[in-house]
């Protein structure tokens, strides 16, 4: 997460050059995926799996607000914990036993820029988004493949309205993530590489938020 880090340590700096003039607020988003298409492929076999991946995402943000530019952190204090796959294989005619195979997000950290757009209550909306990927795997093969990391982009188109010091937005925005591959190692999968492409789709979210 040495990226993610790097940034929000220069947010915070720039924010603090301009303290006096910031607007500070915290809040509490939900957001609604949608991702069609995920594909998951691996270079020891010709099998590919494609899937639609939809959940509901709560998550809290802080952020300082510049005039019509806002900048700030969202977070997932959570792991996105995924369902546990079985390939189970054991009393087949070949016996290759049975594989269960589960994978966790994890530190989904979310920093973006919000703009204003004129007077209006309408805002652009521009982040980069990092998180962990936990594999957690029993393989009859003996093998086991690394964590790695999930990097992508959102783009999103929102409105605000004020409440006194309180605000709620709504916004819609495109995420876009890239390519995932581990590869194995030790066992019978040693150098299969497992890639998940295609990660991109649409978001809806609501957030309700303080100013201070």
């Amino acid at each position: 997460m040495n990226k993610i880090k790097t940034i929000v340590i220069g947010l915070i700096l720039s924010a603090l050059t301009t303290f006096a003039y910031a607007e500070f607020r915290i809040g509490v988003t939900g957001s609604g995926v949608s991702f069609d298409d995920v594909k998951g492929s691996e270079t020891t076999s010709s099998q590919t799996e494609t899937d639609t991946l939809e959940a509901i995402l709560p998550s809290i943000f802080v952020e300082y607000g510049f005039g019509p530019l806002t900048i700030g952190l969202d977070v997932l204090p959570y792991k996105i914990e995924g369902e546990t796959v079985t390939n189970d294989q054991s009393g087949s005619f070949v016996d290759q036993g049975s594989n269960n195979v589960n994978v966790d997000i994890d530190e989904h950290y979310k920093v973006y820029a919000l703009l204003g757009l004129g007077d209006s209550p309408v805002f652009l909306k521009v982040a980069y988004t990092e998180a962990d990927v936990l594999t957690n795997e029993t393989m009859h093969t003996g093998s086991s493949y690394p964590n790695t990391e999930l990097e992508g982009t959102y783009v999103g188109l929102g409105a605000q309205r004020d409440l006194d010091n309180a605000f709620i937005r709504v916004e819609a925005g495109f995420s876009s993530y890239d390519d995932v591959s581990v590869t194995g190692s030790g066992g019978d999968d040693d150098a299969n590489t497992v890639t998940v492409s295609g990660i991109d789709g649409f978001e809806a979210k609501i957030s309700i938020g303080k100013a201070f």
